[in-house]
């Protein structure tokens, strides 16, 4: 499970676990992928963020944390249903006796 702290920078979260953009955005925060706001977010933790925009940070890291747990788990069931590619070993045309 991934653990967002209120010391990590916004802009390390976005970009770990880019669907967490959407709680920011939702919470009243401006999009801090773009312009200035992008400058700020590498350097403004999650925890200046909350204070900034007064919301309250308990509540920020639980929908932080579970929105990256469900983005996590998405692309690992997307990666499991990938096609396995077989290497060729050369032994295509092997038969075995029974």
């Amino acid at each position: 499970m991934p653990e967002i702290t209120g010391d990590m920078k916004v802009s390390e979260v976005i970009r770990r676990w880019p669907a967490t953009i959407d709680i920011f955005l939702g919470r009243g925060c401006p999009d801090m992928r773009r312009g200035i706001f992008a400058a700020m977010a590498r350097i403004m933790s999650v925890r200046a963020a909350a204070r900034m925009h007064r919301i309250d940070l308990g509540a920020l890291l639980a929908d932080l944390n579970a929105t990256a747990s469900r983005s996590g788990l998405a692309a690992l069931i997307l990666a499991l249903l990938q096609p396995v590619q077989l290497l060729d070993t050369g032994m295509a045309g092997l038969q075995l006796d029974h």
